[in-house]
């Protein structure tokens, strides 16, 4: 049941990842939309990165839910680490996709609030850097449990 669980999780992560594959084209058609009304708030490709962070982020959850599956905990406290470090790179992904999604919406044509459009770009570029550095942390942090020794890979 509990693997079965797993697959689950890796199955909705690889649909967001696969979505984030497939917005390739509309992060770069959103930054030249942006870019040509706002150009002095729009510095550099903040659609793009944000996209590509987001699909890295997801293909790293995907295959965390299989690999918890298969590791061995020494104790609680590192399974108790584990999931916790899952869950906040999970949350911080879909708020940069939030994010991501209110730009997307305004690109489709829904109403504009100008007045914030200078924050919300640099809370974007923001939130996508720190869940860059984020996400590299965790992506270390995981793969201490495949090595050889307590927590490694059954």
């Amino acid at each position: 049941e509990f693997f079965k669980g797993c697959l689950e999780r890796y199955d909705d992560h690889m649909k967001s990842y696969r979505l984030c594959i497939s917005r390739i084209d509309l992060s770069l058609k959103m930054y030249e939309h942006f870019r040509l009304k706002f150009s002095t708030a729009v510095q550099g490709d903040v659609f793009t990165e944000s996209n590509t962070e987001m699909m890295k982020s997801y293909n790293i959850l995907a295959y965390s839910y299989v690999r918890r599956h298969y590791i061995s905990f020494a104790h609680d406290a590192e399974r108790n680490l584990y999931e916790m470090q899952q869950g906040m790179l999970e949350n911080y992904t879909n708020q940069l996709i939030g994010k991501y999604e209110i730009f997307k919406k305004w690109f489709e044509g829904s109403v504009l609030d100008i007045a914030t459009i200078d924050q919300d770009l640099v809370q974007m570029r923001e939130f996508s850097r720190l869940l860059q550095g984020f996400r590299k942390n965790i992506v270390e942090s995981f793969s201490t449990w495949a090595l050889s020794g307590p927590g490694a890979i059954k």
